[in-house]
């Protein structure tokens, strides 16, 4: 395994990933649970818990989810989209990730959107 310096925003915008694929499979499930634990335990169990029952990560799930269904859509041609679309809603999670970065973490984001 790899340990990837990245922004703490960053690592729950992963782990929303995680939550919305351990639906599919008990290997989705426990990577998910794995994510958990190596977060809780940069962070504290508080901080952690405090951020995943938040709006904010609660918004991360709900753009990501968007933007499975946009890409499912597109795999399976039941509908063609317009790229500014998917553009869209990868800057409308960029955008939630900016936030969640904020207000827990204060500080902003390493990865710039361009």
């Amino acid at each position: 395994m790899i340990n990837l310096r990245v922004d703490e925003a960053y690592a729950f915008d992963y782990l929303s990933i995680l939550e919305i694929k351990k639906k599919n499979s008990q290997k989705d499930y426990d990577n998910y649970i794995n994510a958990c634990n190596f977060i809780s335990n940069q962070i504290g169990n508080d901080l952690f818990k405090t951020i995943i029952q938040s709006v904010y990560y609660e918004n991360l799930i709900e753009t990501n989810t968007h933007i499975y269904h946009l890409i499912d859509l597109i795999r399976n041609d039941e509908i063609q989209l317009d790229a500014k679309i998917i553009d869209q809603a990868n800057t409308d999670r960029y955008s939630q990730k900016k936030s969640l970065q904020h207000v827990f973490f204060k500080t902003d984001l390493f990865e710039l959107k361009t």
